[in-house]
């Protein structure tokens, strides 16, 4: 996201994921989690959605049913859905918001124009030149974020009734 972010600076894509990424990033994991909740749950059933494309708010299982084998596998990932996308979407956010930037950055330097002027597709510079340069960062913020991943989970984890690592 930061890349296509950076690549699209001050055009519309850039400005529309810039208020995504900062909301996603700012908003309590706790609250992001009921707002989900609310539009996949309820809303989806107040707009006469099909059951199949409701999500389940809570638990870790569909409650009174026993499943077993591939049947179980999707009713937890079914399950797992709302929970995972709250978690990996305040991260990305973050991470997105950086990369942007860093990216931005090195998208000014002369090696990028130098292969530009070379020839290189805009694919090659971005993956070859851009992107190799640009790599640390965003795994060093990775890293550093995990510490903040496990401490929304707890609240998540509230939310969702799941038991887990937060707990």
């Amino acid at each position: 996201l930061g890349m296509l972010q950076a690549a699209r600076r001050g055009q519309v894509t850039d400005r529309v994921l810039t208020v995504v990424t900062t909301t996603l990033y700012a908003a309590p994991s706790f609250w992001l989690a009921l707002a989900l909740v609310a539009v996949f749950t309820y809303g989806a059933a107040t707009l006469g959605l099909p059951a199949e494309w409701r999500l389940p708010a809570f638990g870790i299982r569909t409650p009174g049913v026993t499943l077993s084998g591939w049947d179980a596998f999707v009713d937890l990932a079914r399950h797992a859905i709302l929970p995972v996308s709250i978690l990996a979407g305040v991260g990305a956010a973050g991470i997105a918001r950086y990369a942007r930037t860093n990216v931005a950055d090195v998208l000014g330097m002369e090696f990028v124009r130098t292969a530009r002027a070379k020839g290189l597709s805009t694919r090659a510079v971005y993956l070859r030149h851009v992107l190799a340069n640009v790599m640390p960062t965003p795994v060093v913020l990775f890293a550093l974020s995990l510490p903040g991943l496990l401490a929304g989970s707890i609240f998540v984890e509230s939310v969702f009734a799941w038991p887990g690592l937060g707990r």
